[in-house]
C-alpha cells in the first residue's frame, strides 16, 4: 500500500468517507497527482481508496476506477 497515482481522464471526486454518502472535499481534475494512503475499500459495487492530494494536503476517498497509474 502506498505510492503515487494520477486522477483518470474524467476527473475524480474526493470524499470524506468511502461511498457516495461521504461529504465532497474536493473535485480533482484529470492528471492530478495523488499519494495513495490505504488499500481498497468496497462500498456497494464500487471500490474506494484513501488518498492525499499533495498540493492541497486534502485527504479523502476516491473511487478506484477514477484513478490510474497506481504503484
Amino acid at each position: 500500500v502506498g505510492g503515487g497515482a494520477l486522477v483518470g481522464e474524467a476527473g475524480a471526486t474526493l470524499r470524506s468517507a468511502p461511498g457516495e454518502g461521504g461529504v465532497v472535499v474536493a473535485e480533482l481534475p484529470a492528471g492530478t497527482p495523488l499519494t495513495v494512503l490505504g488499500g481498497s475499500e468496497q462500498v456497494d459495487t464500487a471500490a474506494y481508496r484513501l488518498v492525499q492530494d499533495p498540493a492541497t494536503r486534502n485527504v479523502g476517498f476516491v473511487r478506484e476506477d477514477q484513478i490510474a497509474g497506481q504503484g
